[in-house]
């Protein structure tokens, strides 16, 4: 046969097993799957939430699972993930059934979508070039609610996730039982029930952060960015308006300056008050100047530089913004040239207003970071940065000084971290002291600031509130510590407790600045909130 003829059959054959759904699978799978099916049933079982389950994912037993425990502060958002695998030959359609306290509409499965559907939500990555992979693993997915009939199907060999949301707000502290049932529907096999203990703790959580909360979003939904314990607003430094619609009259003068107070103030109507001026002031000035031709630093170039700003400063200011509960980048992530440019400019924007803070994004080296340091005032550093014992002495230093020291991440993988970049932020945030953390979306890949009536929740967004809830605690701990010392508590009584503080933080973390997205990183995160909880609960009685 040719060797043409040959391919396009195998090719035809290749369609006609994915079609069916027996295309995912290797050799080990076959083994596994052929095991299984002595017995043609289907099997519900879980795993963490933050790790995306392959269709091709078969249970290490074919034992049902019978319960399911969750433990959470009152106010605080919990989540779990019934696996539901299809080990018969035929296609199997299934039913939730139940109700748990507080759930947040109904199951939410990230298998119910197709590549196809993903386009819709992935219009940056797409816009790049890239193409999308076929796995749930490769992209924060996003997590949609099952149909109005609340049914669901599952390939034969294949398994399917649910997704499950408790929110404990108005709940007593305590421990109460809940079923949820799997129905196969069309079928004689009987239903799987399984059983989930809620477990209240007595403290609650606040609706924000101790700690500041920020996310470099382009404008996203605020409502939607808020659930998510967002609390730093970003606006550009120097707004679109101004470099685009600025004009000069013929004595270069400014002959009408339009700002974008309209938007800091609908930020504001809605409940903001904290916001990052970012992006850089003194950087666009300088391009826009630039293209208006007019010479770097010339007493012209000082002049516009300065009654921009002024107008801006006097607006936030008039808006009720007060000066601790906003900065202003100068230049983004100055490096080479542009640290000349921050070290030259600053101080025009002490001039305009000397209690306005500075901030800085870095992406450079120690040398630039303290010729740099005078002329900032909050430093916004790249996660991994402060690992590096000259920046982390640095840091402490300038913290030292009175400096805020926020922290963020660029998960620009395409590879599904929810743990690793998003949820253990909140223990290294503890673990270094940060004043604030957030984080840059590269390529949309969490979040798609164009979609109609805001963000779309994904395993990232869930376990980066989870890892704000996570410091939520330690932060409450901190503060039963202090309640404690007020009561004259002994010494010995209150240095276990900070001793314990920092054992546990150092377990979920481990050596890694970044611990692996696996099971064993789940449970350790798990396994220590519950002991962080019983600790609050015991320091609150010691006397």
């Amino acid at each position: 046969m040719p060797y043409q003829k040959k391919r396009h059959l195998f090719r035809r054959f290749v369609f006609f097993m994915l079609i069916f759904g027996y295309g995912s699978f290797s050799a080990s799978d076959a083994k596994t799957i052929s095991s299984a099916t002595v017995n043609p049933d289907f099997v519900v079982w879980t795993d963490s939430p933050y790790i995306a389950t392959d269709p091709s994912a078969m249970p290490s037993s074919r034992k049902n699972i019978s319960e399911i425990k969750l433990q959470a502060a009152i106010n605080e958002y919990e989540h779990f993930v019934l696996n539901v695998t299809n080990l018969s030959n035929r296609y199997m359609e299934f039913q939730v059934s139940g109700q748990l306290p507080g759930q947040i509409g109904r199951p939410r499965s990230g298998l119910c979508t197709s590549v196809q559907r993903l386009q819709t939500y992935q219009p940056k990555l797409l816009k790049m070039g890239r193409k999308l992979p076929e796995k749930e693993d490769g992209l924060a997915m996003p997590l949609l609610k099952l149909n109005e009939l609340e049914t669901f199907f599952v390939r034969p060999h294949t398994t399917r996730q649910l997704w499950f949301t408790v929110h404990t707000r108005g709940m007593i502290a305590g421990s109460t039982m809940h079923t949820l049932q799997i129905i196969p529907r069309g079928s004689q096999l009987p239903a799987v029930d399984v059983f989930v203990e809620m477990t209240v703790w007595n403290f609650q959580l606040e609706n924000e952060a101790p700690i500041g909360v920020f996310c470099f979003d382009y404008g996203g939904d605020y409502n939607f960015l808020k659930s998510y314990k967002i609390n730093i607003w970003l606006r550009g430094a120097f707004p679109p308006r101004i470099k685009n619609n600025l004009r000069l009259d013929s004595d270069g003068n400014i002959s009408e300056l339009t700002t974008d107070i309209k938007g800091v103030k609908r930020r504001m109507a809605k409940g903001a008050r904290k916001f990052l001026f970012s992006y850089g002031y003194t950087g666009d000035f300088i391009k826009w100047a630039q293209k208006n031709h007019i010479e770097y630093m010339s007493d012209h170039w000082k002049s516009l530089f300065k009654r921009i700003l002024s107008q801006m400063v006097k607006e936030w200011r008039e808006a009720g913004l007060k000066y601790e509960n906003f900065a202003l980048q100068t230049i983004d992530e100055a490096h080479d040239k542009s640290v000349e440019q921050v070290i030259e400019t600053t101080p025009l924007i002490r001039e305009v207003d000397p209690d306005v803070r500075t901030a800085m994004t870095i992406m450079t080296d120690i040398k630039e970071l303290k010729r740099m340091a005078i002329h900032v005032d909050v430093w916004i550093n790249r996660n991994g940065a402060i690992w590096n014992e000259k920046q982390r002495s640095f840091f402490q230093s300038e913290k030292a000084l009175g400096k805020p020291i926020w922290s963020w991440n660029m998960p620009s993988n395409l590879k599904s971290r929810p743990l690793t970049d998003f949820r253990t932020y909140g223990w290294r945030a503890m673990k270094f002291d940060f004043d604030a953390i957030g984080f840059f979306l590269y390529y949309g890949v969490v979040y798609n600031p164009q979609q109609k009536g805001g963000g779309i929740a994904t395993r990232h967004w869930e376990a980066w509130r989870d890892g704000i809830e996570d410091y939520q605690y330690l932060w409450t701990l901190k503060k039963e510590l202090l309640k404690a010392r007020q009561r004259s508590v002994s010494k010995e009584k209150l240095q276990s407790v900070e001793q314990f503080m920092s054992n546990i933080v150092d377990k979920v973390i481990t050596a890694k600045f970044f611990p692996s997205n696996d099971q064993a990183t789940h449970d350790r995160i798990q396994t220590a909130r519950a002991l962080l909880a019983k600790e609050i609960e015991r320091v609150a009685m010691l006397k």
